[in-house]
C-alpha cells in the first residue's frame, strides 16, 4: 500500500472555507466579479427593454413626456438615467457585495423596488451570464490554489 501526503490539499480546503465563512480574499473577489457581470447581463437589458418583457408606456405617460418636452429617443425606465446607472459597479446607487450564499446586487434609488415589481430590471443571469460568473469564481480559486 501506498501513502500520499496530503496535507497541501487539506490546507486548500481549510482555506476555501474559511474564506467562504468570511467572505474574504480570492473567494470574495471571484464573488464580486461574478456579481460585475451579472450587472453588466442587467444594464444590457435596458436596451432591449427587458428583452421585450416589459410593459410599454401607458399613453399618459408618453404624453406627459411630450409636454416636459422629452421626446421617444428616452426608453423604458431610462427618462433620468439614474436607474441604469444605479446598476454600475461605483455609482452611488449600486449595491453589490459578496455573501456566504452568493452575492447580492441591486439599486438603491428610492423607486427601484416599485419600478422592479412592474417591470423587472433586476432579473436572475442567463445561462451565459451564469457560466461566466462561475468562471470569475472559479478563477479565484485556482489562483488562490497555485499560491498554496
Amino acid at each position: 500500500m501506498e501513502e500520499t501526503d496530503m496535507s497541501g490539499f487539506r490546507q486548500i480546503v481549510s482555506e476555501l472555507e474559511s474564506q467562504a465563512e468570511t467572505m474574504s480574499g480570492p473567494v470574495e473577489q471571484g464573488m464580486i466579479e461574478g456579481g460585475e457581470i451579472w450587472l453588466a447581463y442587467l444594464r444590457s437589458r435596458f436596451d432591449s427593454e427587458g428583452d421585450g418583457d416589459w410593459k410599454q408606456l401607458a399613453d399618459s405617460t408618453v404624453e406627459q413626456r411630450k409636454r416636459k418636452g422629452i421626446g421617444g429617443e428616452h426608453m423604458i425606465l431610462q427618462e433620468s438615467g439614474d436607474l441604469l446607472k444605479s446598476l454600475t459597479p461605483g455609482d452611488p446607487n449600486n449595491v453589490l457585495r459578496a455573501t456566504p450564499d452568493g452575492v447580492e446586487l441591486g439599486s438603491a434609488v428610492p423607486y427601484a423596488p416599485f419600478v422592479n415589481a412592474a417591470r423587472p430590471f433586476i432579473v436572475p443571469p442567463d445561462a451565459v451570464t451564469k457560466e461566466q460568473m462561475e468562471a470569475a469564481l472559479q478563477r479565484r480559486i485556482d489562483e488562490m490554489t497555485r499560491d498554496l
